[in-house]
């Protein structure tokens, strides 16, 4: 039979990775930097936590991103793991 892929839930503790990289522009945001019409500085609505650019177009996280984001800054399966980004 097919071999399904280990998920955190069933790798063993000492073999789950530690360092985490996430390219930026449309895998953990949308739109793409080049984009935008006005870029930084960047601005977030401390009451509904929306960024937007400097000429006010707003700049979301996909849902998909901020829950593994989420859960690698709060699980403590992910205690310690490095988090990084590339672009």
């Amino acid at each position: 039979g097919a071999r399904r892929p280990k998920t955190p839930n069933t790798m063993p503790r000492g073999k789950r990775p530690k360092l985490f990289v996430f390219d930026l522009d449309d895998t953990i945001w949308r739109p793409e930097m080049y984009l935008l019409n006005g870029g930084a500085p960047f601005t977030k609505d401390k009451k509904t936590g929306r960024v937007r650019d400097r000429t006010g177009e707003e700049v979301t996280l996909y849902p998909a991103a901020r829950e593994a984001l989420h859960e690698l800054a709060t699980s403590k399966e992910w205690q310690g793991s490095l988090v990084c980004y590339a672009s």
